[in-house]
């Protein structure tokens, strides 16, 4: 049961912001599975919503954008699905956690109006260290918030940035199926596991989607912001526990 309203309220903030269910669900379960066996099981539920999202926003999806970060973010995948079977890679998740919170923190205080991006924030190599970066991180623990941290500095509106993040998320969700498969961490274990868990990712979809379409888009801005902050916080202080304690 426990399970279940983790699912639900994983993808109820997937479906009114495009990201954080695969954070939330890993956050909240990760003291009862590793790794290893929750990162298939949020890549199972997720790929439908990401396919979903993708096509909804599709008319705001800018592609000089998109593409470009799903090539590198593919890239990122294979280092990071060889690193998921070795095993746990904490430091990582302490960096990425901080720098989250940091840019979560400036983008609320500084804020900025509709349809002006950040100047610099589509720096060439920092778009290559943001993809690859994600890229591993995705495949290790089924987190993307580092790219959303990125595109939500890019992005000129809330459906922009559902649309790129749902077309990058979309790709690499198939492909990494893929990578999984071949490494042997889809099981049929883990097949039993997220099909039980479907109607509540189904439910916490639609319903976050129908309050999407009436929050204003600078307080979902903001809540995006909000929620960067939390994320990036839950994934720092669960890390360094896991670490130091």
């Amino acid at each position: 049961m426990f399970e279940l309203f983790v699912v639900f309220a994983a993808f109820f903030i997937k479906g009114m912001s495009g990201f954080a269910d695969g954070l939330i669900y890993s956050s909240a379960m990760s003291f009862r599975h590793s790794n290893a066996e929750l990162t298939p099981v949020a890549l199972l539920l997720s790929t439908p919503a990401n396919i979903v999202l993708a096509v909804k926003e599709r008319k705001h999806l800018v592609l000089k954008q998109a593409l470009p970060l799903t090539l590198f973010v593919l890239l990122g995948q294979i280092p990071g699905t060889l690193f998921l079977k070795a095993g746990n890679q904490y430091i990582l998740k302490i960096i990425m956690g901080a720098v989250i919170i940091l840019i979560g923190i400036e983008a609320l205080l500084r804020g900025r109006k509709t349809g002006q991006t950040v100047k610099g924030a589509e720096n060439k190599p920092l778009m290559v260290f943001v993809g690859v970066g994600t890229g591993v991180l995705c495949a290790l623990y089924g987190i993307g918030i580092f790219l959303t941290a990125y595109v939500s500095r890019t992005a000129k509106n809330v459906h922009e940035l559902r649309g790129n993040l749902g077309f990058v998320f979309a790709a690499e969700s198939l492909l990494r199926i893929v990578f999984y498969s071949f490494a042997g961490l889809i099981t049929q274990d883990v097949l039993w596991h997220a099909a039980g868990l479907v109607p509540a990712m189904l439910a916490g979809f639609w319903v976050g989607g129908r309050v999407s379409t009436h929050i204003k888009e600078e307080t979902m801005r903001k809540i995006v912001y909000v929620l960067l902050i939390l994320m990036g916080g839950s994934v720092f202080v669960t890390n360094f526990f896991a670490v130091f304690h």
